[in-house]
Order: C-alpha cells, then sequence, then structure tokens
C-alpha cells in the first residue's frame, strides 16, 4: 500500500506537539470484558512528514510498533497507549503533502515482516529488526510483553484483569491516521501459500 500525508492538525496547533502519525495498522483483535473494557492490541507501521520546530532536529522516519489501546468505561482519560517497536529514518521533508511512502507487511502462523518499499540499507535494517524480534515464539513473547503491561501503571487500575489473545495472522487491518488527513492508492493483498502458514 501506498500513503502519503496531506495535512497535520499540528499546523493549527500552538503547542508545538510534532506532527501526527499516518500509516497502517495490521494484527488487529479487541479484547471486550463484561465490564465493557475496550483493549485494543495491533501492529503498526507509521510516520509522520509534519515538523513543527525543524531547528529541534525531531528524528523523522518509519516506525514499527505494537500497541496496546485501553477504552475504559471507569475512567474520564478513558483511552490509554503505548508502543513498543523499532524504527528507520526517512529523508526530511520540507512541506507538506508528503511523498508517498510504500508500506508493506507480511503475516504467517510464525512471524511478521514489515518494509517500507525499497533495498535501502535502512529498509534492509527495518526488516531485520522486526524479523528478529518476531520469529515463531517470539511472536507470543510479545504478546506476552503486552500482558505484563496491563499488570502496572498506569493500566493495572482499569485493565489488569484483561487476557490478551494469543498471535494470529488472520486478523484485520487498514489505515492509521491520527489528528491528520491521509491518501492511500495501490492497496494490493497477496494471499499466502496455505501450506506456509
Amino acid at each position: 500500500m501506498e500513503v502519503r500525508q496531506l495535512d497535520s492538525a499540528g499546523r493549527v496547533e500552538k503547542t508545538g506537539l510534532s506532527g501526527y502519525p499516518v500509516g497502517i495498522y495490521f494484527g488487529h483483535k479487541l479484547a471486550i470484558e463484561k465490564d465493557k473494557t475496550r483493549v485494543h492490541i495491533f501492529s503498526s507501521l507509521k510516520f509522520s512528514d509534519y515538523c513543527p520546530e525543524p531547528a529541534r532536529r525531531i528524528r523523522r522516519g518509519i516506525d514499527y510498533e505494537d500497541n496496546l489501546i485501553i477504552q475504559s468505561p471507569l475512567k474520564e482519560q478513558s483511552t490509554l497507549s503505548r508502543g513498543v517497536g523499532v524504527g528507520a529514518n526517512t529523508a526530511h521533508v520540507k512541506e507538506l503533502p508528503g511523498p508517498w511512502r510504500r508500506l508493506e507487511f507480511t503475516l504467517t502462523a510464525n512471524a511478521i515482516e514489515v518494509g517500507y518499499g525499497g533495498d535501502t540499507e535502512e529498509d534492509r535494517a527495518l526488516r531485520e529488526a522486526v524479523r528478529h524480534r518476531d520469529e515463531g515464539v517470539l511472536l507470543n513473547k510479545r504478546i506476552a510483553k503486552l500482558q505484563d503491561m496491563l499488570n502496572k501503571p498506569p493500566f493495572d487500575e482499569i485493565a489488569g484483569h484483561v487476557t490478551l489473545p494469543q498471535w494470529s495472522s488472520r486478523r484485520s487491518f487498514g489505515l492509521y491516521v491520527n489528528g491528520t488527513s491521509v491518501e492511500a492508492r495501490n492497496v494490493v493483498i497477496i494471499p499466502l501459500n496455505p501450506r506456509k502458514e
């Protein structure tokens, strides 16, 4: 899939926040508890080409993250999020809309592989970092790390009772958009050989 950032809410804010990210999410799973607590887990490849303060040299890049979002009816601030991941730098963008960026992911029963459409040193480094973390049994260790987060502040008060599901490659994917506008094109879905899953 190719994605580009058209605009960012950061352009009209006075807080100097770094750009809101866009990209793709995949491997999404929603757990709903009896008390209506909703826990989303998913992985993402995302970026922001908007930098409000170039002088601060904020890193721009493609980031892979494992995401945990909790929505609880018990708290006024109902949405919490925590990401753990790795990234790769990209060239600085002077203005929006940004360039088209090709984001790729492959899901199997035993692995996650990602990339952003090139054979550059940065792209290969990102691919290797994610592949190294997620081969085989490491996938469920990754879920276990997210589960451990639920048992510690700030999550434990509202979601310490939630048990996260084990990894499955047959989950939803889509556009990741946060405080920005985005354009997408060339969405290609290639089924894997059943024998390789």
